[in-house]
C-alpha cells in the first residue's frame, strides 16, 4: 500500500511541476522558469526508476519464493532424463561388450560325430569369441573357428586345443587377428 502512495505522490508532484513550468514558459513567457520543468523531468525519471526497481524486486521475490519448487521440479526432471540416458548407455555398452551373437552357426559333422555340440557364442570386443562347448563324448583335440561376413568372405580364423569328458561343458576363448571385425551378420563355422 505504501508503494502505491509513493508512486501517486511522485506522479502528482511531477505533474504539478510540469503544469507550472508549462504555464510559466508558454503563458507568462518567462524563460527563467525552466527549473520547474527540469524538476518535473527529474521526478519522472525517479518515478520510472522506482517502477523498474519495484518490478525487479517483485520478480526476484517470486523467483526466490517459487523458484525453489521450480528448481526442485527441474532438478528432478533433469535427474530422470539423465538416469534414463545413463541406463540406456550402460545397457548398450553391456550389450556391446558381451554380445550374444545371433548369427548363423555351422558345426561340422566330423565334430558332431566326435561328441561336440556348440552352445551360446558370446562376442567380446570385435575379435574374441567365447564359445560354449558341450561334450557328448570324451574329446581331446584342436577346434578351429572360421568367420565369414555377410558376403560369405572369410574374415578370420582361430584354432584352439580343447579337451573334455562326456557330460562336461565349458566356455573356450577364441582370439582372432586384431583386424578381424566380427559383426551380427557373420556366419561362424566350427571345424
Amino acid at each position: 500500500m505504501l508503494e502505491i502512495i509513493i508512486v501517486f505522490t511522485l506522479a502528482g508532484i511531477a505533474f504539478l511541476f510540469m503544469l507550472y513550468a508549462i504555464f510559466m514558459l508558454i503563458i507568462r513567457k518567462r524563460i527563467s522558469f525552466k527549473y520547474p520543468f527540469l524538476i518535473s523531468m527529474i521526478l519522472c525519471i525517479v518515478l520510472a526508476c522506482f517502477g523498474v526497481f519495484r518490478a525487479i524486486t517483485k520478480t526476484y521475490s517470486k523467483i526466490v519464493n517459487e523458484g525453489d519448487e521450480l528448481f526442485v521440479k527441474g532438478a528432478a526432471k533433469t535427474g530422470e532424463i539423465t538416469g534414463k540416458t545413463v541406463t540406456a548407455f550402460g545397457k548398450s555398452a553391456y550389450d556391446g561388450a558381451g554380445k550374444v551373437l545371433r548369427n548363423k552357426t555351422v558345426l561340422s559333422p566330423q565334430l558332431q560325430k566326435k561328441g561336440i555340440e556348440a552352445g551360446k557364442i558370446v562376442l567380446e570386443g570385435n575379435n574374441v569369441l567365447q564359445v560354449y562347448v558341450i561334450f557328448t563324448d570324451d574329446f581331446k583335440g584342436d577346434m578351429m573357428i572360421r568367420v565369414k561376413d555377410i558376403n560369405n568372405e572369410e574374415i578370420g580364423r582361430s584354432t584352439k586345443f580343447i579337451e573334455g569328458k562326456i557330460g562336461q561343458a565349458n566356455y573356450f576363448s577364441f582370439t582372432f587377428n586384431q583386424l578381424t571385425d566380427i559383426q551380427d551378420q557373420s556366419t561362424i563355422f566350427i571345424d
